[in-house]
């Protein structure tokens, strides 16, 4: 799939190349480990025109055993991510419990913006480069950023507290207010 993805991105890169479109600036996302994957996209291939990166469900960086990342996404002073995590997914509480993973997550991602963001609410023209975005969505769990019903495996993920389409909602509007680098407010 690694492959795959990178081939579909690489020729969407040299389309814009040859002009035959117009874009400035990417962005790439995923979920979980489609999450790690982005961030490898963008460490190991893409820096030059990703230059904002969405996290949804992610706690902890890429297995280097997995997603070998050449570069840490710090050290790209232009690159933006937003990272979208549910108060009650199991899978990132777990992750940050694993000794060493918050610090080598903070340390290896773009650093915090330093404003709380609440709500879906960028803070209003504080979309600075390099800066990492973090948000959470009240009573959101794991599988509520996708579609797929309840997580099981590898252990049961946390019980949502509010419905799905709340919490796609909440996700899909700070994520677009992100790529447009506006406040929900403009």
């Amino acid at each position: 799939v690694r492959e795959e993805v990178m081939h579909i991105l690489s020729d969407s890169v040299l389309l814009c190349n040859r002009g035959v479109w117009t874009v400035d600036e990417w962005a790439i996302g995923g979920h979980s480990m489609g999450g790690h994957m982005a961030i490898a996209a963008v460490a190991d291939e893409f820096s030059s025109t990703m230059k904002k990166v969405v996290l949804w469900g992610v706690g902890a960086y890429p297995d280097p055993n997995t997603y070998p990342c050449k570069r840490s996404l710090r050290e790209f002073k232009d690159v933006n991510a937003l990272v979208v995590n549910g108060s009650n997914d199991e899978f990132v509480k777990r992750a940050k419990c694993m000794e060493g993973k918050v610090v080598e997550f903070e340390a290896k991602m773009p650093p915090a913006s330093g404003n709380p963001i609440s709500a879906g609410v960028l803070p209003p023209g504080d979309m600075r480069r390099g800066h990492t975005y973090n948000v959470t969505i009240e009573g959101g769990n794991h599988a509520g950023c996708a579609h797929y019903g309840p997580q099981m495996s590898p252990f049961p993920d946390g019980i949502r507290s509010i419905t799905l389409e709340q919490q796609q909602r909440r996700m899909a509007e700070v994520t677009g207010n992100f790529l447009l680098g506006k406040d929900k407010r403009d």
